[in-house]
């Protein structure tokens, strides 16, 4: 109802992260659900944190672009930029109207109340622990294997799947810790960091797109393109510095 009645910035990026958490909570745990009624909720949740999505990029454009010295070479873009943010609310608003959250609720509560020890231990699970230690040994080895890759500066594709990793990875955590009781408050920190740094790597390539789908003159585009370049540059400088002086390590993992 936040979103629905201005739209703002904050408030669209706290509804997708909801999101994103949600639907982290229901690959987890869907599996161990008797009633099928997961990947129904999952579909729906995913369509709106897409719509949302493409909101937030708008959003942290302007602020980058914004708040950058050069003001008047940008003054174009940004107003472009803006058109295209006013045009995107109105698929955000008719997103929300559509997705009806009251008829989700009772799919969500059903799916809670399923599951039972019983429906566990028909897929072979005798100890909940066991799954998820096995779970966190499969998101931590995603993080592992393209880590090296993603220490080269032209590797932007691997440094966006391991900015996927390391979110699932850590919203992962934040669901565990309180199913096992376990303070993982170190690991979620220093995923945070890297969530973060790579975050930022793959706005500078979602900026450029943008920039481009203005249509905006070249001498507009060449300038956006200047600055996205030189701040991926310096982000990723303090990637590869977070990476030796914080490694990620088997703490990772439950």
């Amino acid at each position: 109802m936040v979103v629905l009645k201005n739209c703002e910035h904050e408030d669209i990026h706290d509804l997708r992260v909801a999101s994103r958490r949600f639907r982290a909570a229901l690959n987890l745990l869907g599996p161990l659900c008797g009633n099928g009624k997961a990947p129904k909720i999952a579909k729906a949740v995913r369509n709106l944190t897409r719509v949302l999505g493409s909101m937030r990029n708008l959003d942290e454009a302007l602020l980058f672009f914004g708040s950058h010295d050069d003001q008047e070479v940008l003054s174009g873009l940004l107003k472009r930029l803006a058109h295209m943010r006013e045009q995107e609310q109105h698929k955000v608003i008719k997103a929300l109207k559509d997705f009806r959250a009251g008829k989700l609720d009772p799919l969500v509560r059903n799916m809670a109340a399923s599951i039972k020890m019983k429906t566990i231990r028909k897929m072979g699970i005798s100890y909940l622990p066991s799954y998820l230690s096995t779970a966190s040994v499969g998101l931590f080895g995603n993080i592992r294997t393209l880590l090296p890759s993603a220490l080269h500066l032209e590797n932007s594709d691997e440094r966006h799947a391991l900015r996927i990793a390391c979110k699932k990875l850590r919203y992962f955590l934040e669901i565990v810790s309180r199913i096992m009781e376990r303070d993982c408050a170190a690991m979620l920190e220093q995923l945070k960091k890297y969530q973060t740094l790579l975050g930022s790597m793959n706005d500078m390539q979602v900026f450029a797109l943008l920039c481009r789908e203005t249509g905006a003159p070249a001498e507009d585009l060449a300038a956006a393109e200047q600055i996205t370049v030189l701040e991926n540059e310096r982000l990723f400088s303090e990637f590869v510095a977070l990476v030796e002086a914080e490694p990620p390590d088997d703490t990772f993992r439950v």
